[in-house]
């Protein structure tokens, strides 16, 4: 990856159009996103696993339950929620997301612990791993 691509933070364009989404639309038209997608471009191009990041103790909503089942079911996708305190200097929990019923509230997700990371170096160690794997 080049010097510039790795300056790029998120898009204050694309946060400004989710916010309004949320303020224009009527409250039926529920939307989420994912924060990370990992992909390979090499032997073959494919999508390796989807990633949401989530603060410690920050709830999966209804929305997202939805968005990955639809993920698990119509693509055969991998879906990896990453849990930390501090996005850029860790401590980060890995799980994989299995499956979850978005019709309670708060919805029910089954989640497998995989990792514990300390830094940095050691999720991007785990998502090495992962990508070797698929």
């Amino acid at each position: 990856m080049n010097k510039a691509k790795q300056r790029l933070i998120g898009s204050p364009s694309r946060d400004m159009f989710k916010q309004a989404h949320k303020l224009h639309a009527p409250p039926f038209c529920y939307a989420s996103d994912l924060d990370l997608v990992f992909v390979s471009k090499k032997p073959n191009a494919h999508i390796v696993a989807f990633i949401d990041y989530k603060k410690y103790g920050e709830a999966i909503t209804f929305a997202e339950v939805i968005a990955y089942n639809s993920l698990i079911n119509n693509n055969g996708g991998l879906i990896y929620i990453v849990r930390g305190g501090d996005p850029q200097l860790g401590p980060f929990d890995i799980y994989q997301y299995c499956g979850g019923d978005w019709q309670p509230e708060p919805p029910i997700v089954d989640l497998i612990f995989l990792e514990h990371c300390q830094t940095w170096a050691e999720l991007v160690l785990w998502e090495i791993t992962l990508r070797r794997q698929g």
